[in-house]
């Protein structure tokens, strides 16, 4: 994000990890180092990929912010002087390049030419997406990082070429294909440098389970998800650069990477299938799937930022309709009229408080956030008891905050939490937490 006075891009601190937590993909320390001959890791927001073609160098992200990208330079500048011919966007997500602009400036200083700045033209789509909600894209970051300070602007950025199913760049020394790689967003890449079997698997291949259905963020297809990784697959690469995490090595453990997240992508799918086919809701769904241990305790297959759970919703919305198979969410009535109705009906409202201190008392702090919703959602004008329910459920979003080990929802319930007791970004209205 950029400080609204110098124009300088900043890294907010908040939530920060220790280096070995697998929480928050964003706070896992690059792989950093040499790769192959000329393939390097030198930082940025995960893995991002530097390769020297021979007389120029292909950069794959810039990083997120003005430290990052000058240390990123610093160290290329220690391996090669050969000038950045090409910088191509792995995803188009947010963050990834916020820092273009000191490679464009750096480029610029060198008496260098121009790089030509590349993606997949689904994340051209994404970005300008992304400028036309600039506001709503502040306030979910702001909300999924839990931040103590609000975001001024983003320093978003555009490619000025795009490709569709692929493009090779040429060098003196070496030839490299950029791939589509539709994964979590339809706009990711893959690059294949073939004289070193390097794989670089972009956004498809994270060191935890595939982040499909996040909380507040589109993701891509499962299915196509899981036929981009057969695809990569079969390149026979002998190394894989993920997009987070350690660099695997060795031809049959990235076969074993590559197999083992598409087998879950594919049974997750067909599970929502059988419950689809069933006729149950998406409640029963997610409450009886069977995940079999032996696919997915795998540790490359760890829930800690996204679960099994969202991947479920992703599929089930994918195939079906918004409909709940409850009637009464047919058609829509505000929200707040509803809320004043039940606490108006509710003869006792101290009960239903009482009953949610109960179920928190037995540690069931997920069913009495929903006891107490009961309340909590009601003007305060009609019912008096609302404001003391409203302060009950941000206690219990902050302790279902403590006990998640998924690092969105943890987030997600933090800064709920911030906003229901008015203490979210010096009480900023977050418009749709209630």
């Amino acid at each position: 994000m950029a400080d609204k006075d110098t124009g300088d891009i900043v890294v907010d601190k908040h939530n920060e990890v220790d280096a070995d937590s697998p929480s928050n993909p964003e706070k896992i320390k690059p792989d950093v180092g040499t790769v192959a001959q000329g393939v390097h890791i030198l930082g940025g927001l995960g893995n991002a990929l530097t390769v020297e073609l021979g007389g120029s160098v292909l950069q794959i992200d810039t990083g997120n912010s003005v430290e990052m990208a000058k240390s990123m330079i610093g160290g290329l500048r220690k391996i090669t002087q050969d000038p950045v011919s090409t910088i191509a966007f792995s995803h188009g997500h947010l963050g990834y390049n916020f820092a273009l602009g000191v490679w464009l400036a750096a480029a610029k200083e060198a008496g260098h030419n121009t790089p030509n700045i590349i993606a997949q033209h689904n994340a051209l789509q994404l970005i300008d997406q992304y400028m036309q909600t600039e506001p709503l894209m502040k306030m979910l970051l702001e909300l999924q990082m839990n931040m103590d300070k609000a975001i001024p602007l983003l320093p978003l950025a555009r490619p000025n070429a795009t490709f569709s199913d692929g493009q090779t760049l040429y060098g003196k020394d070496r030839e490299i294909q950029l791939l589509s790689a539709p994964s979590e967003t339809a706009g990711a890449i893959a690059a294949w440098i073939p004289d070193v079997e390097v794989l670089y698997g972009g956004p498809a291949c994270i060191s935890l389970i595939p982040n499909a259905g996040m909380p507040l963020w589109p993701t891509g297809d499962v299915r196509i998800w899981a036929d981009t990784l057969d695809r990569l697959a079969r390149l026979q690469a002998k190394v894989l650069v993920r997009s987070y995490g350690t660099v695997i090595r060795g031809a049959d453990e990235v076969q074993n990477y590559l197999s083992t997240t598409a087998r879950a992508l594919r049974f997750v799918r067909s599970a929502v299938i059988q419950k689809l086919n069933e006729g149950v809701d998406l409640n029963t769904a997610l409450h009886t799937i069977y995940y079999p241990p032996d696919l997915f305790d795998h540790p490359y297959l760890r829930s800690t930022y996204g679960s099994k759970e969202d991947i479920v919703r992703q599929v089930w919305y994918s195939i079906t309709g918004w409909w709940d198979r409850n009637p009464t969410n047919l058609e829509s009535v505000p929200r707040q009229d509803v809320a004043n109705e039940i606490a108006t009906a509710i003869s006792d409202p101290r009960a239903v408080i009482d009953r949610a201190v109960a179920l928190c008392g037995k540690g069931k702090h997920k069913l009495a956030l929903h006891v107490i919703d009961l309340l909590a959602q009601a003007d305060p004008d009609i019912c008096d008891a609302a404001a003391e329910a409203r302060a009950l459920k941000a206690n219990i979003c902050a302790q279902l905050a403590d006990e998640s080990k998924n690092f969105a929802v943890k987030s997600l319930y933090e800064s709920s939490s911030r906003v229901l007791d008015g203490k979210f970004l010096d009480n900023k209205v977050v418009t749709g937490v209630h």
